[in-house]
């Protein structure tokens, strides 16, 4: 964010979550940084938040980024797309087949930080894109997330397992 939101002065971007002890140092370094490129009014930390606050900062924010190393599943996307956010992804875990590349985000390669600066660029360019991403998140997690069809599958594991023939 530091390289890309000099470049977008309509954007701020928004960090939560918790540093544990053991990462204060590295939250200090990245404040000192975030400071020294004067952008400490634009760069927030909110913190880890209450679950009853989450779906307020997804329906103000534009895009959401989830960018970790490793993520076996992974509901942030889906909660994001669900509130009508564009995401940006790192290739790992379900990642891959929750965001749809050019339609309700982009993937990049973990550990890649100019990947990351270039995807998030890419939509910050065109702010209309960003809105119909959303749009195509929120039918995506409509028409494949849903809570009826996620019940469906866990029912058709069990018919499988259990070698129940379907009424």
């Amino acid at each position: 964010m530091i390289e890309v939101l000099p470049r977008f002065p309509d954007f701020t971007a928004i960090i939560t979550g918790q540093a544990l002890a053991e990462h204060q140092s590295y939250l200090r370094a990245m404040e000192d940084k975030i400071r020294a490129a004067g952008l400490s009014e634009r760069i927030v930390f909110l913190g880890n938040l209450p679950a009853d606050e989450i779906p307020r900062w997804y329906q103000n924010v534009a895009i959401m980024v989830a960018c970790p190393r490793y993520e076996p599943f992974g509901i942030t996307p889906l909660e994001a797309m669900a509130s009508g956010c564009a995401v940006v992804a790192s290739r790992t875990g379900a990642f891959e087949y929750i965001v749809e590349p050019g339609q309700t985000g982009a993937l990049i390669p973990t550990d890649d930080a100019q990947a990351l600066a270039d995807a998030i660029s890419v939509l910050m360019q065109e702010p209309d894109k960003i809105a119909l991403m959303g749009q195509a998140g929120r039918q995506r997690v409509a028409a494949e997330f849903s809570i009826e069809k996620e019940a469906e599958g866990i029912a058709q594991v069990y018919r499988a397992v259990l070698d129940v023939k379907q009424p």
